[in-house]
């Protein structure tokens, strides 16, 4: 921790890095050679894994203290706000999809 402005240097590095795998990422992406699938090259797949998620979970530690709110209180309030309504579109989403590939009739575990 800097003594000077109370900041975690682990948490900037780990930034840092994760903002290199984002861009790293996307180079892979559009940066490939078309002849083979992207899903088989292991380096996207160990990037893709987790590259957005811990981008994502090192701004939202940082964000809280942009609204002055405990990390476990900005938590709750973003999983109330994004998880549980993603969460609830993709079961619909899903059912419906399985309905629609279905043609209307019940689906079972043989077809999924």
């Amino acid at each position: 921790m800097n003594n000077n402005n109370n900041r975690f240097i682990a948490f900037d590095i780990l930034k840092l890095f994760a903002i290199f795998l984002v861009i790293y990422g996307h180079c892979i992406l559009h940066l490939q050679n078309h002849s083979y699938d992207i899903k088989e090259n292991i380096m996207y797949r160990f990037v893709a894994s987790f590259h957005m998620p811990l981008f994502m979970a090192i701004s939202g530690y940082f964000g809280s203290k942009i609204f002055n709110l405990k990390f476990s209180d900005l938590f709750k309030k973003k999983w109330n706000r994004l998880i549980v309504p993603s969460i609830s579109f993709g079961i619909i989403f899903s059912l419906s999809w399985c309905y629609i590939i279905e043609g209307g009739g019940a689906v079972t575990l043989k077809h999924l």
